[in-house]
């Protein structure tokens, strides 16, 4: 129901700016490619971001104390990463319509090390993979993330004012998204029946594709300066998967394997804002560099599992990344 009012939505939204833009453009002649004269673009990115972490928590530390009793979850960690993406466009050399392809990625690969108490008065470090390391032991945690989209749009190139300047597209997306947790306890002192082998690993994977709709607002200050804003939303049909392998501390507790998958809807959505700065080289040929902030949320990518219950995946999660980036771009006939 909702994916219905969705596309309905969007099909309106894009009559009404063809229609607002009815009389800067006229119909495609696809012919133009062919013939020459549209204006080839090409851009490199390179960007600093942070991605959050999906993955239920592999942990946590139970306060009994009186003066701050409660529980805090112990979580993968995370942290700020490079990425980078590329893309190529055509403007088309007799109307404002362009097509445009990209594809962006970023991988990170975060460890931390978590000291283990087992103080029954104050605290205790709890993991139900493989309970409790005691006073002086640790666990290593290890967050490994991947993610990758692809974007082809067809867009329409609207000319508000001399200093104002829309485009509007529609196409396809396509995301890949990959998080893998693994946990693993160092023990002070191993007494039969406890072993030294104990660890636990969480994935989750998102694959999923479908329609996107993007805006972008182009404002010129002075000279080749310009402020840029744009986003983009997308329904991204596809499957989600979550697995957990654990082998418990214990020769009495055998190892669990729990590994589901089901089909899905994610939405995603993004947004950016920066300036850009454009230097005409000759009638043929120009190059733009850009600097801003952007953001990217999959909604109800993955499975959320439960800390106290590692087979139990009752509810969905999202998947984000947000952060600084520069793009250098080149234009040429």
């Amino acid at each position: 129901m909702y994916l219905k009012k969705f596309l309905i939505t969007a099909i309106a939204s894009s009559a009404s700016l063809t229609t607002l833009c009815a009389s800067a453009i006229p119909g495609i002649d696809l012919l133009d490619v062919f013939q020459g004269g549209g204006k080839w673009s090409i851009t490199a990115e390179g960007n600093y971001l942070t991605q959050n972490n999906a993955l239920p928590p592999f942990g946590e530390v139970q306060n009994v104390s009186l003066s701050n009793p409660g529980t805090d979850f112990l979580n993968y960690p995370t942290g700020n990463d490079w990425g980078w993406g590329v893309g190529i466009g055509y403007t088309f050399a007799s109307n404002a319509h362009d097509v445009r392809f990209s594809y962006h990625t970023i991988r990170s690969d975060n460890s931390d090390t978590v000291l283990t108490t087992d103080n029954t008065s104050t605290t205790t470090t709890f993991f139900p993979a493989f309970g409790n390391p005691g006073d002086g032991g640790s666990v290593n945690a290890r967050n490994q993330q991947d993610f990758q989209i692809y974007d082809l749009t067809v867009g329409n190139i609207c000319a508000f004012t001399d200093r104002i300047t829309g485009r509007f597209g529609y196409g396809i997306s396509y995301v890949d998204i990959y998080q893998r947790g693994s946990a693993t306890p160092t023990y002070p002192v191993v007494v039969y029946p406890l072993t030294a082998t104990a660890y636990l690993e969480n994935k989750s994977t998102f694959q999923g594709i479908g329609p996107k709709f993007t805006g972008d607002l182009d404002v010129k200050l002075f000279g080749g300066l310009s402020f840029i804003i744009g986003g983009g939303v997308s329904a991204l049909f596809g499957e989600s998967k979550a697995k957990v392998d654990a082998l418990p501390n214990t020769v009495y507790t055998p190892p669990f394997e729990v590994d589901e998958s089901k089909n899905s809807v994610a939405w995603g959505v993004e947004s950016n804002a920066g300036f850009r700065y454009d230097y005409v080289i000759n009638d043929k040929s120009a190059v733009n560099v850009e600097i801003g902030y952007k953001g990217t949320d999959i909604i109800n990518a993955f499975q959320g599992g439960n800390v106290e219950d590692l087979s139990n995946f009752s509810y969905d999660t999202n998947y984000y990344n947000y952060g600084g980036y520069i793009t250098v771009g080149v234009a040429f006939l």
